[in-house]
Protein backbone atom coordinates (compact mmCIF):
# COMPACT_ATOMS: atom_id res chain seq x y z
CA UNK A 1 0.00 0.00 0.00
CA UNK A 2 1.01 3.69 -0.78
CA UNK A 3 2.90 5.57 2.44
CA UNK A 4 1.00 8.77 2.43
CA UNK A 5 4.06 10.16 3.95
CA UNK A 6 6.04 9.37 0.27
CA UNK A 7 3.35 10.96 -2.13
CA UNK A 8 3.01 14.28 -3.05
CA UNK A 9 0.43 16.81 -2.26
CA UNK A 10 -1.37 16.94 -5.47
CA UNK A 11 -1.29 12.69 -6.02
CA UNK A 12 -3.04 13.19 -2.81
CA UNK A 13 -5.71 15.10 -4.02
CA UNK A 14 -6.46 12.96 -6.93
CA UNK A 15 -6.55 9.75 -5.16
CA UNK A 16 -9.63 12.26 -2.78
CA UNK A 17 -10.77 12.83 -6.01
CA UNK A 18 -11.30 9.45 -7.07
CA UNK A 19 -12.41 7.76 -3.35
CA UNK A 20 -14.99 10.85 -3.90
CA UNK A 21 -16.37 9.80 -6.89
CA UNK A 22 -17.00 6.42 -6.12
CA UNK A 23 -18.83 7.68 -3.03
CA UNK A 24 -20.63 10.12 -5.12
CA UNK A 25 -21.76 7.13 -7.61
CA UNK A 26 -22.37 4.80 -4.52
CA UNK A 27 -19.84 2.35 -6.24
CA UNK A 28 -18.63 -0.38 -4.12
CA UNK A 29 -14.43 -0.32 -5.18
CA UNK A 30 -12.31 2.56 -6.81
CA UNK A 31 -11.85 1.39 -10.28
CA UNK A 32 -9.40 3.09 -12.64
CA UNK A 33 -12.37 4.59 -14.50
CA UNK A 34 -12.54 6.49 -11.06
CA UNK A 35 -8.81 7.38 -11.40
CA UNK A 36 -8.99 8.23 -14.70
CA UNK A 37 -11.80 11.00 -13.93
CA UNK A 38 -10.00 12.13 -11.17
CA UNK A 39 -6.50 12.84 -13.20
CA UNK A 40 -8.90 14.70 -15.51
CA UNK A 41 -10.81 16.78 -13.66
CA UNK A 42 -8.52 17.49 -10.61
CA UNK A 43 -6.88 21.08 -11.43
CA UNK A 44 -2.90 22.25 -11.93
CA UNK A 45 -1.58 18.67 -11.71
CA UNK A 46 0.80 17.31 -14.06
CA UNK A 47 -1.64 15.71 -15.69
CA UNK A 48 -3.69 18.63 -16.39
CA UNK A 49 0.18 19.74 -17.99
CA UNK A 50 -0.04 16.72 -20.18
CA UNK A 51 -3.70 16.79 -21.36
CA UNK A 52 -3.03 20.81 -22.13
CA UNK A 53 0.42 20.18 -23.78
CA UNK A 54 -1.43 17.36 -25.67
CA UNK A 55 -4.86 19.23 -26.91
CA UNK A 56 -6.82 16.33 -24.92
CA UNK A 57 -10.36 17.78 -25.11
CA UNK A 58 -10.82 17.06 -21.89
CA UNK A 59 -14.57 17.86 -21.61
CA UNK A 60 -15.07 15.12 -24.34
CA UNK A 61 -12.87 12.47 -22.41
CA UNK A 62 -14.83 13.35 -19.43
CA UNK A 63 -18.32 12.64 -21.15
CA UNK A 64 -16.81 9.66 -22.30
CA UNK A 65 -15.23 8.25 -19.03
CA UNK A 66 -18.59 9.38 -17.04
CA UNK A 67 -20.62 7.40 -19.49
CA UNK A 68 -18.42 4.26 -18.35
CA UNK A 69 -18.60 5.02 -14.97
CA UNK A 70 -22.37 4.90 -14.78
CA UNK A 71 -22.06 1.39 -16.33
CA UNK A 72 -20.34 -0.08 -12.96
CA UNK A 73 -22.37 -1.41 -9.97
CA UNK A 74 -23.85 0.12 -7.55
CA UNK A 75 -24.58 -0.80 -3.56
CA UNK A 76 -27.30 1.05 -1.64
CA UNK A 77 -25.88 0.66 1.88
CA UNK A 78 -23.36 3.40 2.69
CA UNK A 79 -20.22 1.92 2.86
CA UNK A 80 -16.36 2.51 3.08
CA UNK A 81 -15.35 1.82 -1.06
CA UNK A 82 -12.01 -0.43 -1.38
CA UNK A 83 -9.90 -0.14 -4.14
CA UNK A 84 -10.37 -2.89 -6.87
CA UNK A 85 -7.98 -5.21 -7.63
CA UNK A 86 -6.79 -3.69 -11.24
CA UNK A 87 -6.17 -0.17 -9.50
CA UNK A 88 -3.91 -1.86 -7.04
CA UNK A 89 -2.22 -2.91 -9.38
CA UNK A 90 -2.09 0.43 -10.77
CA UNK A 91 -0.46 2.08 -7.51
CA UNK A 92 1.62 -0.73 -7.12
CA UNK A 93 3.27 -0.23 -10.89
CA UNK A 94 2.93 3.44 -10.23
CA UNK A 95 5.55 2.52 -7.29
CA UNK A 96 7.71 0.84 -9.79
CA UNK A 97 7.68 4.03 -11.91
CA UNK A 98 8.92 6.07 -9.58
CA UNK A 99 11.84 3.73 -8.53
CA UNK A 100 12.41 3.52 -12.58
CA UNK A 101 12.50 7.51 -12.48
CA UNK A 102 14.67 7.76 -9.03
CA UNK A 103 11.89 10.01 -7.55
CA UNK A 104 11.78 10.42 -3.99
CA UNK A 105 7.95 10.79 -3.88
CA UNK A 106 5.10 9.40 -5.92
CA UNK A 107 3.39 11.65 -7.84
CA UNK A 108 0.52 12.02 -10.59
CA UNK A 109 2.79 11.37 -13.94
CA UNK A 110 3.85 8.18 -11.89
CA UNK A 111 0.30 7.03 -11.63
CA UNK A 112 -1.17 8.27 -15.09
CA UNK A 113 2.16 6.46 -16.77
CA UNK A 114 0.84 3.83 -14.83
CA UNK A 115 -3.03 3.52 -15.72
CA UNK A 116 -1.82 4.04 -19.17
CA UNK A 117 0.13 0.82 -18.88
CA UNK A 118 -2.22 -1.10 -17.10
CA UNK A 119 -5.96 -0.42 -17.95
CA UNK A 120 -7.46 -1.25 -20.52
CA UNK A 121 -10.58 0.79 -20.40
CA UNK A 122 -8.53 3.82 -19.84
CA UNK A 123 -6.14 3.34 -22.95
CA UNK A 124 -9.33 3.19 -24.92
CA UNK A 125 -11.26 6.25 -23.69
CA UNK A 126 -7.82 7.94 -24.19
CA UNK A 127 -7.33 6.43 -27.73
CA UNK A 128 -10.42 7.95 -28.88
CA UNK A 129 -8.86 11.41 -28.37
CA UNK A 130 -5.57 10.14 -29.72
CA UNK A 131 -3.32 10.21 -26.97
CA UNK A 132 -1.52 7.35 -25.53
CA UNK A 133 1.73 5.61 -23.79
CA UNK A 134 3.89 7.43 -26.18
CA UNK A 135 2.28 10.59 -26.74
CA UNK A 136 2.41 10.71 -22.88
CA UNK A 137 6.23 9.87 -22.72
CA UNK A 138 7.15 12.44 -24.93
CA UNK A 139 5.29 15.47 -23.35
CA UNK A 140 6.63 14.39 -20.02
CA UNK A 141 10.01 14.45 -21.60
CA UNK A 142 9.67 17.55 -22.46
CA UNK A 143 7.73 19.18 -19.64
CA UNK A 144 9.55 17.52 -16.80
CA UNK A 145 13.04 16.87 -18.62
CA UNK A 146 15.63 15.52 -16.06
CA UNK A 147 13.68 17.06 -13.30
CA UNK A 148 13.39 14.43 -10.15
CA UNK A 149 10.48 14.32 -7.88
CA UNK A 150 12.01 15.68 -4.28
CA UNK A 151 9.71 16.92 -2.19
CA UNK A 152 5.46 17.25 -1.92
CA UNK A 153 5.17 20.04 -4.38
CA UNK A 154 7.05 19.13 -7.15
CA UNK A 155 4.23 21.05 -9.62
CA UNK A 156 5.45 24.30 -8.21
CA UNK A 157 8.82 24.00 -10.07
CA UNK A 158 7.72 22.60 -13.28
CA UNK A 159 5.56 25.79 -13.15
CA UNK A 160 7.88 28.19 -12.31
CA UNK A 161 10.27 26.66 -15.26
CA UNK A 162 7.51 26.83 -17.77
CA UNK A 163 7.03 30.60 -17.16
CA UNK A 164 10.61 30.59 -18.15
Amino acid sequence: MINPNNITEKLAEVIQAAYSKTLELKNSQIDPLHVLWSLLSTKNTMAMSVWEKAELDINSVLITTDAELIKLAVVEQDAQPALSIETQKILKNAEDEKADMKDEFLSVEHLLISLLKNSKIAQDILAKDNFDLNKLLAILKDVRGNMKVTDQNPENKIQALEKY
